[in-house]
């Protein structure tokens, strides 16, 4: 991530966030989760007692309501029985209703949730006597044998109470899982590669999703990571991004039941082009690149294309003097690798010249396998051009491939999260309302 982000650059990031966490996540048809239906029919007895079937004489009524303009009022010693609803055995359903007692003094009251065809049986919701509206439910899975489920009540209390907002439907695990870890990104060339740590509740993850876009642009992009059972650490590659642009992340799990995980957000730049000239040596010449003493082309084992550059013990040179723009970042890095294990370590110079020169060492891993060695440097008030310059005093031969210096974007430092506007309800299941 960018290491150039000041304090004051980290608060307005944290203001980015909250924005983000306000944009409605763009969810694909294919991750989309349909509205719940509600088996019952008349659930709120807003066409009265339609489609109720009825024990004794419970009536509607319109002064106390869940919902809507009407509930129906149990009295002592009357009842009545909701419409038989068809189920199919190993689904789950989800069964509950909103009860408020006319008066105190009930302790507590059962209504019974029945199940029966050639498997009978039932299950009790339990309500406190509360004379606010109060909710339970149960989930039931049906075993085989079980073809009907109906909720029936029967008043043995000393008041009156009232049932609202009846709900019977399958049920869809509505629970997020965990969100991914970190996502961290990594500069490759024209492009971004990400990688985070897969959700803790992996067992119902089926795909982790990533938005990203420009971070002056309205529109994400999205690409689906599928989700592999028991891999803790995924990656994904976005090539030919813009150059010098400040990107935006969003990254979330998604479950079986298309519930989506909190995001996990993030902030990266993309680097200029290349400032450096002839980065990789395929002109198979050090030309333009400043010597000192010696430098030379070698074909013996590149990192990419043809040649690297090859710096014997006790010889260097330095990359040409490249302008420089007064405060500024940039992003430096290379390739690096040993032709043994050096004696000592090695470590390369990056000078920015201003009135006086400003020197950054950079310490290059020591391996005899090509390594990347990237970090960021800031130019100051003054300064005017900059060099990344190498001695060799390892005792053996270093070789060096893919330098890329780069000016780097400063993050946005005036961004404050707008008022959502237009919310508007998508969903209802007499639980819980759905908004966008």
């Amino acid at each position: 991530m960018n290491r150039w982000i000041s304090k004051k650059t980290k608060i307005s990031i944290l203001f980015v966030i909250t924005v983000l966490l306000l944009t409605v996540l763009i969810v694909p048809s294919e991750l989309a989760q349909a509205h719940i239906e509600n088996l019952l029919s008349n659930p709120g007895f807003e066409s009265g007692d339609t489609n109720w079937e009825k024990w004794g004489t419970p009536v509607i009524d319109t002064s106390e309501k869940h919902s809507g303009n009407q509930s129906l009022q149990v009295k002592k010693n009357t009842g009545g029985a909701s419409k038989s609803v068809a189920v199919q055995a190993g689904k789950t359903y989800r069964i509950g209703l909103w009860v408020k007692f006319a008066g105190a003094g009930v302790s507590k009251h059962i209504i019974s949730m029945e199940y029966f065809g050639t498997n009978n049986g039932k299950e009790s919701l339990t309500f406190s006597g509360s004379t606010d509206w109060e909710y339970r439910q149960i989930l039931f899975t049906p075993a085989t044998g079980t073809q009907y489920l109906r909720l029936s009540f029967w008043n043995n209390t000393s008041m009156s109470y009232f049932i609202d907002d009846v709900v019977i439907q399958e049920y869809v695990d509505t629970e997020p899982p965990t969100q991914p870890g970190d996502l961290s990104t990594e500069h490759i060339k024209d492009g971004l590669k990400l990688t985070w740590t897969g959700s803790a509740d992996e067992s119902g993850v089926t795909a982790y999703q990533l938005s990203y876009k420009a971070i002056e642009e309205d529109n994400w992009q999205t690409v689906i990571v599928p989700h592999v059972k028991a891999q803790s650490k995924y990656t994904y590659t976005l090539e030919n991004l813009e150059t010098y642009q400040v990107y935006t992340f969003k990254l979330t799990a998604v479950d079986e039941d298309r519930n989506i995980s909190d995001a996990v957000l993030a902030m990266e730049a993309t680097p200029s082009m290349n400032l450096v000239k002839n980065p990789g040596l395929e002109t198979g010449s050090v030309v333009p690149w400043e010597v000192w003493k010696t430098l030379e082309t070698t074909t013996i084992n590149p990192y990419s294309g043809q040649y690297s550059l090859r710096i014997k013990n006790l010889t260097g040179g330095g990359t040409n003097k490249i302008d420089v723009t007064p405060n500024t970042a940039y992003l430096v890095s290379f390739w690096a690798r040993f032709s043994d294990v050096p004696v000592s370590s090695f470590g390369l110079k990056f000078s920015l010249f201003g009135s006086t020169e400003t020197s950054v060492t950079m310490t290059t891993p020591v391996s005899t396998e090509w390594i990347k060695t990237e970090q960021q440097i800031r130019s100051k008030d003054k300064d005017k051009l900059m060099r990344l310059s190498m001695w060799n005093t390892t005792g053996v031969d270093m070789f060096m491939d893919d330098v890329f210096i780069g000016a780097m974007p400063d993050f946005p430092i005036n961004l404050s999260p707008s008022i959502p506007a237009d919310v508007f309800i998508i969903g209802a299941d007499w639980v819980s309302i759905d908004l966008q």
